[in-house]
Order: structure tokens, then C-alpha cells, then sequence
């Protein structure tokens, strides 16, 4: 979106008015990353524009029921998955070999139709081509550099996170309790808008780094959702 119609959006100005306008709000701020050098915030500040870019896309259309697997819920979603990388910081060691693509994985319930496929196409992560895996909870997860968990049962989410644990995994889900049974992200639905919010216990498990602009967008940021409570 151009910079200076998104400026009147925003500000009121203008002729055009859309009829609802929302906007992704954090209500809890936590960053203990150190400020990125110039050439890293402007590829972050690339990447963030890419992200909102898809999101008012959709937020700016009114009546879009999110419900529905049809309408823009999971078109939302995937660009969200698509561009989660760019703002965490995988570890050393977390790829077998240089040549080995950057996979997203998909487990459970598969309700993105074409929509993840087109929002990778052509994208690459820090020079790695990115590669979508539709998988069953039989399969080798732990592959993967992002893992979707489509499932909402929660005997099978705790077996999936089970078997993932030490392996540097970005776990993203849709379910209450996700976090708390040691994800990383989960999306929620607020006003037919997507959100998401994040558990950086759940990422500080798997060795992974979120960057403060990622933590910006977010809806919550908890410490360690998963943490018994005193």
C-alpha cells in the first residue's frame, strides 16, 4: 500500500473512507534483542510492510466473515506463515546442509487450499527456497523450520509438542490452549480480524530468537505461557 494512502487511512484524511479499518495493536510489549544494524531493519522493514500490506488487504474489506476457510482467515494466515521468518533468528546447526530448503510444515485439519503455496512463491529465506510439507503426526516433524498444527484435540496437540521438544522449530497454531501447552504463536480470531500471540517461553525452548518488530505486532506476548502458575 502506497505510504501516503495509508497515511490517510489512517489519519481520517481523504476522500475515501473505508467503512471499518482495523489495526493490529500489542497490548503486551517484551524485546530483549539488540537493536539490528541498518542493512538488517531494512529488510525487517521490508518484510513488516509485506505482512501489513497483506493484512489490510483484508481488514480493509468490509464484511468478510473470517469463519469461513473460504474467505481471507486462512489467506491471512498463510501470509503470516510465509513471512514469520524474517523476524526470528534460527541457530547454528539448524540446517543439515547449506542446499536444504526452509521447510513449513502443515499438520492436522488442511484449510489453506492454494493460499500458502501462493505466498511463497518466489520467496526465499536468507538465501534458502522455501518448501511447503502437507504431514500426518506419523511423520519425521521435526524437519521442519515452521510447523502449522492444525489439530485441535488436546491429546494430540500434546503429543505432536512432545515430539518436538529440543528440535529448533517455530510451532504455530489456531487453538485455545495452544500456548499453554508449549507452542510458540497462536492465531485467534477477534471481530472476524486475525491476530496472533506469542509465547516466547515456547520459542526460547526451541532455540529461537523473535525479533522486537515481530513482538510489536503481536496481540499478547507472554513470557512462558506454559509456565505453572504460582
Amino acid at each position: 500500500m502506497c505510504p501516503s494512502l495509508l497515511g490517510r487511512i489512517v489519519s481520517g484524511k481523504g476522500k475515501s473512507r473505508p467503512r471499518r479499518i482495523a489495526i493490529i495493536r500489542s497490548t503486551t510489549f517484551v524485546s530483549s534483542q539488540p537493536a539490528p544494524g541498518i542493512g538488517a531493519r531494512l529488510i525487517q522493514r521490508a518484510a513488516l510492510q509485506a505482512i501489513l500490506a497483506a493484512f489490510w488487504v483484508f481488514a480493509l474489506t468490509p464484511g468478510t466473515p473470517a469463519q469461513a476457510p473460504s474467505s481471507g482467515e486462512y489467506r491471512i494466515k498463510a501470509e503470516y506463515l510465509a513471512n514469520f521468518a524474517k523476524f526470528v533468528e534460527w541457530p547454528d546447526g539448524a540446517f543439515a546442509s547449506e542446499d536444504r530448503p526452509f521447510v513449513i510444515g502443515v499438520v492436522g485439519t488442511y484449510l489453506f487450499g492454494t493460499s500458502l503455496s501462493e505466498a511463497v512463491s518466489g520467496k526465499t529465506v536468507r538465501g534458502r527456497k522455501i518448501k511447503i510439507r502437507i504431514l500426518t503426526a506419523k511423520d519425521n516433524l521435526r524437519d521442519c523450520q515452521i510447523l502449522f498444527i492444525g489439530v485441535s484435540d488436546p491429546k494430540r496437540l500434546t503429543q505432536i509438542l512432545a515430539s518436538l521438544q529440543g528440535a529448533n522449530v517455530l510451532t504455530v497454531g489456531e487453538t485455545d490452549g495452544f500456548l499453554q501447552a508449549g507452542g510458540a504463536i497462536n492465531f485467534l480470531v477477534e471481530q472476524e480480524r486475525v491476530r496472533f500471540e506469542v509465547n516466547l517461553g515456547g520459542a526460547a525452548r526451541a532455540r529461537l530468537k523473535m525479533s522486537s518488530q515481530l513482538l510489536g505486532m503481536a496481540r499478547t506476548v507472554w513470557s512462558d505461557a506454559s509456565a505453572p502458575k504460582s
